[in-house]
Order: C-alpha cells, then sequence, then structure tokens
C-alpha cells in the first residue's frame, strides 16, 4: 500500500520535472527566475525542501516497483540526505547558490538543458509505470 502511494508520488514528480522542462524550453526567464526565488524566503524555503524531501522518500520506498530498484534506492537516499543537509544550512546559503546559477544560466543554455530535464522526468514516470 505504502509502495503504490509512494509509485504515484514518483509519478506525479516526474511529471513536474517534465513540465519544468516545458517552461525551461519556452519561457526560459520565467524558469530562471523560479530558480532564483529557491531559498528565498523561510517559506518557499521549507516548502521547496519539505516537497523534495517526500519525493526522495517516495523514489526510495517505491524501488522495489521501480525497474531499477538499486538507482532509485541510491537516488533516493541522496535526494532525501542532501534535503535534510540544506534545511540544516543557513537559508541565505542555499538562496546564495541558487542565485549564483540564477545569474550564469543564460536563457540560451535555459532551453539547451531544457530537452534534459523532460527526458528526466520521462524516465522516472516510465521507470514506476
Amino acid at each position: 500500500m505504502i509502495a503504490e502511494i509512494a509509485r504515484w508520488v514518483v509519478i506525479a514528480f516526474g511529471l513536474w520535472i517534465a513540465a519544468v522542462g516545458v517552461l525551461m524550453a519556452s519561457a526560459p526567464h520565467t524558469a530562471r527566475s523560479g530558480l532564483a526565488r529557491m531559498g528565498s524566503t523561510p517559506i518557499i524555503n521549507v516548502t521547496e525542501l519539505g516537497l523534495r524531501l517526500v519525493a526522495g522518500l517516495a523514489i526510495w520506498l517505491a524501488a522495489d516497483l521501480s525497474r531499477w530498484p538499486d538507482g532509485f534506492r541510491v537516488a533516493g537516499s541522496f535526494v532525501v540526505i542532501t534535503s535534510v543537509l540544506l534545511l540544516a544550512i543557513p537559508r541565505r546559503w542555499h538562496h546564495g547558490y541558487a542565485l549564483w546559477w540564477a545569474n550564469r544560466l543564460k536563457p540560451l543554455w535555459v532551453r539547451l538543458l531544457a530537452p534534459a530535464a523532460l527526458i528526466a522526468g520521462a524516465v522516472v514516470v516510465w521507470s514506476v509505470a
């Protein structure tokens, strides 16, 4: 039962990543603006990292239902651990890192990276579907 719920959370996560890829391709300035807001306020920080933590737990819990159980366990563990670490560091560090990337990724590069996000999202969905 829990693994099946986790599978649906992973599917939602994969669709989210694919949607971000579409946004990156169609509106790179909006995607960069969203990246720049990561960690910018306590609510955004906790919400972002809380959702990330839930996605990581779901990936880990759905591992046995996936096409790559070991890969899902490793990826889920990585996402959970890094989410907890990001919650533990000062929020300004997290926001500063997001700003650093947002200022360096030019719209052309955001568009060029979009297919990677779209493919990654599709692979995540395919892996548990």
